[in-house]
Parts: structure tokens; C-alpha cells; sequence
């Protein structure tokens, strides 16, 4: 069997194990195994740090409008990720979704037409 991060929901297999320094079981690298280990280690000292981060925040903001400026803050920090297309790509992608648009508006009216021929033939009396 192997070794199960519960956190990341993970499974390592046992030949892939290497031991850190500390105690930490971290995947192997042949090469480079120390520096591994310290980046590892680095990361998940990160990654703790986070979810202490985290913490405080819920604890001292419970109320909804604590909860709701906690929200409005993540919402800005992920907004900040987020890559800005240039003008051309801009022009381009709506000259793409607008032309598609176009396509789509005539092949529904054509069905539209087919379909109001169909119903004027069948329910139409002959002489």
C-alpha cells in the first residue's frame, strides 16, 4: 500500500516514498532528493501558514458582514489573477461570438420557415 494525503485526497505508492529531514515522507527524485525535500517543506509550511491565515480570519470576522467583507476581499485578490485580453483579442473574440450569433439566428429561421410551411400544407383545407 502507500501513503495517503488526506488533505489533497492523494495516494503515494510505497517505492516512490523518500524520508526528509523531520521526519516528512516526500515523493523521491534520484537527483535532486535534499532540494526536493526542502521545497517541499517550504510549501507545506506555506500552505499551513494559510490555513492559520485562514483561521483568524474566520475568527474574527463571524458576523455577516465580516463574512461578507472576507468574500468581497477574496473576490478582488482571485480577480487580480486574472489575465486581461489585449484589445485586438477583444475584437477578435467578439467578431467570432458575433458571428456565430449570426449563423445560429439564420439556421433557426430557416427551420422556423420550414416548419410554418409544414403546418400551412397540413392544416390548410384543399379545394
Amino acid at each position: 500500500s502507500g501513503l495517503q494525503n488526506r488533505r489533497l485526497q492523494v495516494r503515494v505508492l510505497s517505492a516512490l516514498q523518500v524520508v526528509c529531514s523531520k521526519g516528512t515522507v516526500r515523493i523521491r527524485n534520484i537527483r535532486k532528493q535534499e532540494s526536493e525535500c526542502l521545497m517541499a517543506e517550504e510549501l507545506e509550511q506555506a500552505s499551513e501558514d494559510l490555513v492559520e491565515k485562514a483561521k483568524v480570519d474566520r475568527a474574527t470576522k463571524r458576523g455577516p458582514i465580516g463574512r461578507a467583507a472576507l468574500f468581497y476581499k477574496q473576490v478582488l485578490g482571485e480577480l487580480s489573477k486574472v489575465t486581461k485580453p489585449t484589445w485586438a483579442e477583444l475584437r477578435n473574440y467578439t467578431a467570432v461570438v458575433l458571428a456565430f450569433v449570426a449563423v445560429v439566428m439564420v439556421i433557426i429561421s430557416a427551420l422556423d420557415w420550414l416548419f410554418y410551411q409544414g403546418v400551412v400544407f397540413v392544416f390548410t383545407p384543399s379545394a
